[in-house]
């Protein structure tokens, strides 16, 4: 097989290409219909339109990747010893299409600047591939699709919208990097372990302690299921909401007021009262009120907010 330095089509491609290594540039400006097969890519392979057939590498890349939307299935490797290393970036990944890297790991990006609808996979068979140390996948926008890990993910998975109803994050096994989730969390997150220090602890015979890998979403309901017999617990979380109504306003700086005084009693005790999550209740829990009321500083401003609908779970 020969190795492409430099090629570009200007339209869509509909025959099948064969290469050993894009070590240039190769750019497609319309869909890919036919499938391209390429042991690797060490230069820069760029997609203008869609990926609607089967893009695959079979070895260790370096390279960047640029397309579309994918409607049909890109794999990043095919070898337990191959490492995928550069960016790849897709629009979107709907229903239906799949990235992943199907037998080696990940120590590069994986970066859809749409939403995932779809499924993006480090799917690997030994613990030395998957998503590895320094590796991440990124969504901009919301997944309603699947991301999985099937071995230990050691690298970051970041969504930068929401997890959906009928999304999922899947680790099969621990979780030891970061999963950061900006938009509200109504999918599943199932892992055998989450992040340095998170996990479920017995504490005594049917009671348990349970510490998740980052705070629960703010302003929205969240639902932790116990999966032997589907029983659930519900938390919400409304910063500034110091009289527990469901509303953040002006009252709750007289409440907290009325708190400090001892003229009122806490609904729910220092989870009440602690805003600045110190671990205590004292007069800066008033002022950090107020900033989450005004949405000073790093802070959203929570003025006038109000909890939804429990839907949960």
């Amino acid at each position: 097989m020969a190795t492409i330095s430099y090629l570009s089509i200007g339209d869509d491609i509909e025959g099948k290409l064969v290469a050993d290594d894009i070590s240039g540039s190769m750019t497609i400006g319309g869909d890919m219909l036919d499938e391209i097969e390429l042991d690797e890519i060490t230069g820069s392979l760029t997609i203008g339109g869609n990926v609607d057939s089967l893009l695959w590498l079979t070895e260790s890349s370096s390279g960047t990747i640029t397309t579309g939307a994918v409607n049909g299935v890109v794999t990043l490797n095919q070898s337990d010893e191959a490492v995928y290393s550069g960016t790849a970036t897709f629009d979107s990944v709907p229903s239906g299409g799949l990235v992943m890297t199907l037998l080696g790991g990940l120590s590069g990006t994986i970066h859809v600047t749409g939403n995932v609808g779809g499924t993006v996979a480090a799917a690997a068979l030994s613990p030395n591939t998957g998503l590895l140390t320094g590796g991440s996948i990124q969504v901009d926008g919301n997944v309603s699709g699947s991301i999985v890990v099937q071995v230990d993910s050691l690298g970051d998975i970041e969504i930068g919208g929401a997890l959906t109803s009928t999304g999922d994050v899947l680790v099969l096994g621990d979780m030891g990097g970061e999963l950061d989730i900006t938009g509200a969390v109504d999918g599943d997150i199932i892992a055998n372990y989450l992040g340095d220090g998170a996990g479920v602890t017995e504490i005594s015979s049917g009671v348990y302690e349970i510490v998740l890998d980052r705070p629960i979403s703010g302003g929205e309901w969240t639902t932790i299921t116990y999966l032997g017999d589907d029983s659930y617990v519900t938390y919400a979380s409304l910063p500034a909401d110091a009289e527990a109504d469901g509303q953040s306003a002006s009252d709750d700086y007289t409440a907290i007021i009325n708190y400090l005084n001892e003229v009122e009693t806490p609904p729910y005790g220092d989870y009440s009262t602690d805003m600045d999550h110190s671990g205590g209740f004292n007069s800066s829990d008033a002022l950090r009120l107020l900033d989450l009321l005004n949405g000073a500083g790093k802070f959203t401003p929570w003025y006038a907010a109000t909890l939804p609908t429990n839907t949960c779970p």
